[in-house]
């Protein structure tokens, strides 16, 4: 019954890098393409996401 809810994490997490890469083009004058992973995993990281189903966001 409530099987769609089980996917919303990752919907989420999916939005917010979403949304992140998207202010970073806007931010840093980029397109899509140049952005870069680190930088967004680090602006992520500083929004406070720490990983997703008990996996980290990064191995560190």
């Amino acid at each position: 019954m409530f099987c769609s809810v089980h996917g919303m994490p990752q919907c989420v997490a999916m939005g917010q890098a979403t949304s992140t890469a998207a202010a970073q083009t806007l931010r840093d004058g980029l397109t899509v393409q140049d952005i870069i992973g680190e930088g967004l995993v680090e602006d992520l990281i500083a929004q406070g996401v720490n990983g997703l189903g008990g996996n980290p966001l990064v191995d560190r």
